[in-house]
């Protein structure tokens, strides 16, 4: 467990200063530098991408989650916060006690300093099926995320009590492979037009 959480530590401390600069040039909005995005794609131009995704949900029962997830859009005309996300993830979630309790979920989410998106699980319960929907908002950072997400599920009351409403995620998305080729975006700097 330590060396996995090492292995994060590195993984997300690194800094911002992951482009790689190609020419400075000016035209009607000031000067700026010529860049291109490099894993792990914290800069303001963030490629489409797949990644691992995975985590630990938690209120009154536990569970972790692993799977993929997909940032469909590329690049953007705004600095946004270190490791923005707009995307989907689906994954496998399983209880950390009980093997006969876990379900395939999937969210469509958008990740940039603030976290909004909506989840639908669908849930094994001993033997029993059954749907949920839960939209979830939180705050995130450089990949990692922590968000709240209150579940409604289509059966009201389940038998052994083991479907939370309530529930607080922490989760990250490891980026893996670009999709698509690498692009340049224009890296303004901010003169005073005064």
């Amino acid at each position: 467990m330590r060396k996995v959480t090492l292995f994060i530590f590195v993984v997300f401390s690194i800094n911002s200063s992951f482009a790689q600069t190609e020419t400075t040039d000016a035209d009607s909005l000031g000067s700026y530098t010529y860049r291109v995005s490099k894993w792990p794609y914290f800069g303001p131009w963030v490629p489409s991408y797949l990644a691992i995704t995975a985590g630990m949900e938690t209120f009154n029962s536990h569970y972790f989650f692993a799977g993929i997830a997909y940032n469909i859009p590329k690049g953007s005309k705004v600095h946004p916060p270190s490791g923005a996300f707009i995307g989907i993830r689906t994954y496998y979630k399983q209880h950390m006690n009980d093997k006969t309790n876990y379900s395939y979920e999937t969210d469509v989410c958008m990740m940039g300093g603030i976290c909004l998106g909506m989840n639908y699980s669908y849930n094994h319960l001993q033997g029993e099926i059954v749907h949920g929907f839960k939209p979830f908002f939180g705050f995130t950072g450089w990949h990692i995320q922590f968000y709240y997400g209150y579940c409604f599920y289509s059966k009201d009351k389940d038998v052994n009590d083991q479907l939370v409403h309530n529930r607080f995620t922490l989760s990250f998305n490891l980026p893996v492979l670009r999709v698509g080729k690498k692009e340049k975006y224009k890296d303004y700097t901010v003169t005073n037009r005064w």
